[in-house]
């Protein structure tokens, strides 16, 4: 530290060291992406964790005996009566379809799924599952 004499005996101080540390403006911009780190992360969380669900529906529906010979309305009953259990609105039974991919039948899910972010911004998901009869 460097004292200078400045007239009628006042002195002042200087110090050659930077300060260290973050400041308060810093600090609130710290918190600031911080919390919007997190707003991601409750909004992007639930819908796919409810997609996980649905594969699991398909999966398990895929899987039954006979599953094969069942009519497309039966197989989109079953899987509309498995989300309504498990709490999911977001998928319909319509948008089900069975097609023949390499000469077995199988399960395609196509659908979207919209988020609120902020304001008028939104999150976007597109989700396609496939899964073969067995």
């Amino acid at each position: 530290m460097q004292r200078i004499y400045v007239g009628q005996g006042w002195d002042i101080k200087l110090d050659k060291q930077k300060n260290k540390g973050i400041t308060i403006l810093g600090m609130i911009i710290a918190v600031l992406i911080v919390c919007f780190g997190v707003l991601l992360i409750i909004r992007v969380l639930p819908p796919y964790m409810q997609h996980y669900a649905v594969k699991n529906a398909l999966e398990d529906i895929a899987k039954e005996p006979n599953a094969a010979q069942m009519s497309k309305a039966k197989i989109r009953d079953k899987l509309e009566r498995r989300l309504q259990v498990d709490g999911i609105s977001a998928v319909k039974g319509e948008n089900l379809e069975i097609e023949k991919i390499d000469n077995k039948a199988t399960l395609v899910l196509n659908y979207e799924r919209r988020v609120p972010a902020v304001a008028n911004v939104d999150f976007v998901f597109k989700y396609h599952e496939q899964v073969p009869l067995e």
